[in-house]
């Protein structure tokens, strides 16, 4: 692919994902992006199969931008606690940044889908931050000595966290500040390690 082309590729999706943000995924098409980009209207098919290719690349590209939101302030030096406590921050943040984005990959159409089989909480596409989220978790019972069992564990925490993120990310249901949602946050952790600690 010559580079005009891979160039006008990143372009399309670039535009793509400034509608999302914006406005949403219901309001994309590949006639109005082509416009955008300056294109005729038959251009974006020479780099995606139809509508359906494209706007799955569009949720590729929001999940990345979750990742690296979910990744933002953590430490490796940090205690899992800690860590857990972060990560929580950043869902809410980038639900709170990127509506629309927490939208497609958590609540609408194209959600990447976290689900349990056979016991196990999965993502059954790429969602960079989920792995990451998974490591945590387990850092986090190994320094508490929790005995939850890791499934169960994954499962109370992440939905808490979406559950959270869905109730105050929305700034025209919830108006709340960081500190406010850190103590939420801190208080459902200390929690939890309080009621899941063996006991000696």
């Amino acid at each position: 692919m010559f580079k005009e082309e891979k160039n006008l590729r990143k372009r399309l999706i670039q535009e793509g994902i400034k509608i999302v943000q914006k406005e949403g995924m219901k309001n994309i098409s590949l006639r109005r992006v082509a416009e955008l980009c300056g294109v005729t209207h038959s251009t974006p098919y020479r780099h995606f199969k139809n509508k359906n290719d494209y706007l799955k690349v569009l949720v590729e590209q929001m999940s990345i931008i979750f990742g690296t939101s979910m990744a933002k302030g953590i430490d490796e030096s940090m205690s899992g606690r800690e860590m857990l406590l972060q990560m929580g921050m950043n869902f809410v943040g980038f639900a709170q940044e990127y509506p629309n984005f927490f939208d497609v990959l958590f609540l609408g159409d194209y959600i990447v889908q976290t689900k349990v089989v056979n016991h196990n909480l999965t993502a059954d596409q790429f969602l960079p931050g989920f792995e990451e989220f998974q490591a945590v978790v387990e850092k986090m019972s190994s320094e508490n000595n929790l005995e939850v069992e890791k499934d169960i564990e994954e499962v109370q925490l992440w939905s808490f966290i979406i559950g959270f993120a869905l109730i105050v990310g929305k700034n025209d249901i919830a108006s709340v500040n960081a500190k406010w949602a850190s103590t939420v946050i801190d208080q459902m952790i200390n929690s939890y390690i309080q009621g899941t600690r063996k006991k000696e």
